[in-house]
């Protein structure tokens, strides 16, 4: 019997081991966008292309051009391409796009694994500039006094105002959905895709019936169209301008709302389920909570009001 090389034997097996499997990146980027439109939101798609973008850019200029290619070393030097012009959490998710659309390339089996570890960078949870009350009673204000805004514009930024909409879900409100029996508006586009109730209040309900209309959805453009999230912005903008506010858009006249109603109930429930929040983590990013109304609040709040007044300063020096 011949004897075998140990060598040659471990060559041998190494070379029947199927290679691994690996397929051109911009073939990747294509298959996941195609599946990402058939199973997200306009709005989710916009997301993913925007944070794909910049990594796809930065690989092809490496001249990586694989899947199999995209190595912790890879990644680390995109993070440091990338460090001086943005904030860690938009590194971040742009590290989680691309780790998404490569788990969905294993799933379809067109590759064996991810080849690189990431550990998420910290952040400091940036205080979102706010909306001021002075700007909101301006605003009000404005559409008492003038004749110059139309009710749609007006309908658009109280809907916001008084429920926290988004503007996806405001833009896609179907006339049928409109109860104006029970006040409220049924939501079937949302942004998890669950559909919910948003309510309507008393002071904005003769402008709800105004502007509802025949077609499909309630805010149309002057082609009975569905209005545009561009459109949409175009409104604030003006508003902006003609009253010399400094902040003012969609997303935090959302913000606004969340903070008001927590401030005025002190139930974080109660906004994760108006805001169409999934979790109580999200809720939180939303509220600007001031600490010395707290305070305020807690004093208010405080068990010892429910009994009967003490006198607490007899028990100072007192021992345990």
């Amino acid at each position: 019997m011949n004897q075998i090389n140990t060598e040659q034997l471990i060559n041998f097996l190494l070379s029947q081991q199927q290679s691994e499997k690996s397929i051109d990146i911009s073939n990747a980027y294509k298959i996941y966008i195609d599946y990402v439109k058939l199973h997200k939101r306009a709005g989710t798609l916009d997301s993913y292309t925007t944070a794909l973008k910049p990594v796809i850019k930065f690989l092809n200029n490496k001249k990586i051009f694989k899947t199999s290619d995209i190595t912790t070393d890879v990644i680390n030097q995109f993070v440091l391409s990338r460090k001086p012009f943005v904030k860690n959490q938009t590194i971040n998710r742009e590290i989680k796009y691309l780790k998404a659309m490569l788990h969905y390339m294993i799933k379809c089996n067109y590759i064996d694994k991810i080849n690189f570890i990431y550990e998420p960078l910290k952040y400091t949870k940036t205080k979102i500039p706010r909306i001021t009350n002075d700007s909101i009673k301006k605003i009000l204000n404005y559409f008492d006094e003038s004749n110059k805004i139309e009710l749609k514009s007006k309908l658009i930024f109280l809907l916001i105002l008084t429920t926290g909409i988004r503007t996806s879900e405001l833009l896609n409100i179907e006339n049928k959905n409109i109860d104006l029996v029970n006040n409220f508006i049924k939501l079937d586009f949302t942004k998890n895709g669950e559909s919910r109730n948003i309510y309507i209040v008393d002071q904005v309900k003769p402008l709800v019936v105004a502007c509802m209309n025949k077609t499909r959805y309630l805010f149309i453009d002057e082609h009975n169209k569905q209005m545009t999230a561009n459109a949409l912005r175009c409104i604030f903008k003006r508003l902006k301008d003609t009253l010399n506010i400094d902040i003012l858009s969609p997303h935090k006249l959302r913000h606004y709302y969340a903070t008001n109603i927590y401030n005025k109930s002190l139930d974080i429930c109660l906004v994760k389920e108006l805001l169409g929040h999934k979790s109580i983590t999200m809720t939180q990013i939303y509220l600007d909570i001031d600490n010395h109304d707290n305070q305020a609040k807690n004093s208010y709040y405080s068990p010892l009001n429910d009994f009967r007044p003490t006198d607490w300063a007899s028990y100072v020096g007192r021992k345990a």
